[in-house]
């Protein structure tokens, strides 16, 4: 039997035609328009970072209906900082000095991977480990606390390697370095994931003169 054509509604009582809202920056030239929405931008980010350094400072995320917090690992008191980590070169191309400042004291005095935490190899390793390789070439290559940090998380992914194949596995134990694939990937490693790792590792690597992590 021939099948029916799918159903589309029609309105019957259609609004206005859209009209798009004023451009209130259209009698600027175009040099002005691109400063206002770069200051809009690191505006909305100023805006964003305060709640978190008010409400979850030190946390991994921001929960702002809330004004709450979560980590990374639900049942862990104890976060790594991950907004914090996420947004150190933001901050640097930004010019934002006075919360650079207070974010890099944070990492060299209190940031702490000796946590209880089963962390995924791979976002450990480009939002921790990149992130702080990342900022330490950016100010000049000159903070070694900061490049310690780095190796410390590195140190610690890198049982993740401990296996038959040399292949990573997906998650690792902080502090135990327990490692495992996850069952929602059928028990193998990820191609996608531990390929990029390695941008991170080698980059590491060259900075510490220590071969370990190419």
């Amino acid at each position: 039997p021939p099948t029916m054509p799918p159903y589309i509604p029609v309105d019957d009582h259609p609004g206005p035609a859209y009209e798009p809202p004023a451009d209130p920056w259209e009698d600027l030239s175009a040099e002005d328009q691109n400063d206002r929405r770069r200051q809009a931008v690191v505006d909305a980010f100023i805006h964003s970072w305060e709640g978190y350094v008010k409400y979850a400072w030190g946390k991994d995320e921001l929960q702002p209906a809330t004004k709450n917090y979560r980590n990374w690992n639900e049942a862990s008191k104890t976060g790594m900082g991950l907004t914090i980590l996420d947004s150190l070169s933001t901050m640097y191309l930004m010019n934002l000095t006075e919360q650079l400042d207070k974010a890099l004291d944070w990492v060299r005095n209190d940031l702490s991977f000796n946590i209880d935490v089963e962390g995924s190899a791979f976002e450990s390793t480009i939002r921790g480990v990149g992130s702080l390789v990342s900022i330490y070439e950016l100010t000049g290559e000159k903070d070694k606390k900061v490049l310690a940090k780095a190796v410390d998380l590195a140190n610690r992914l890198l049982w993740a390697f401990n296996t038959s194949t040399g292949l990573p596995h997906s998650t690792v134990h902080f502090k135990t370095h327990r490692h495992f694939n996850q069952q929602w990937t059928g028990g193998g490693s990820i191609l996608s994931e531990f390929g990029t790792m390695q941008l991170e590792f080698r980059t590491l690597s060259y900075h510490t003169k220590n071969p370990v992590n190419d």
